[in-house]
């Protein structure tokens, strides 16, 4: 639903309103996605690191990997701020 809502087609077809709704609620279902499938790993991590002593530091390292991979996304966005630029962004999100 986001990617219909903020398509142009969308605009001019639905109304402004409908097709801001459809993008709103596809973000929030994607987060909620998002939110279930970081539980499922936090939850996968605890069971299944031996020893348990361990838990700490993998998920120190997976926390600051993410981080990390989060700042450099900022960064890469501020380096590239054109509109047309965006699909580079998009394609080193999906990659990472």
């Amino acid at each position: 639903p986001s990617v219909v809502g903020a398509s142009e087609w969308a605009r001019q077809s639905l109304g402004a309103i409908a097709a801001s709704l459809l993008l709103a609620g596809g973000v929030g279902v994607s987060r909620l996605g998002l939110w279930g499938f970081d539980l499922a790993v936090s939850q996968m991590v605890q069971e299944r690191v031996s020893p348990p002593s361990a838990r700490g530091a993998v998920v120190g390292v997976q926390k600051s990997l993410e981080a990390t991979f989060g700042a450099s996304g900022a960064f890469l966005g501020v380096l590239l701020p054109a509109a047309w630029e965006f699909q580079w962004l998009a394609l080193g999100s999906w990659f990472s």
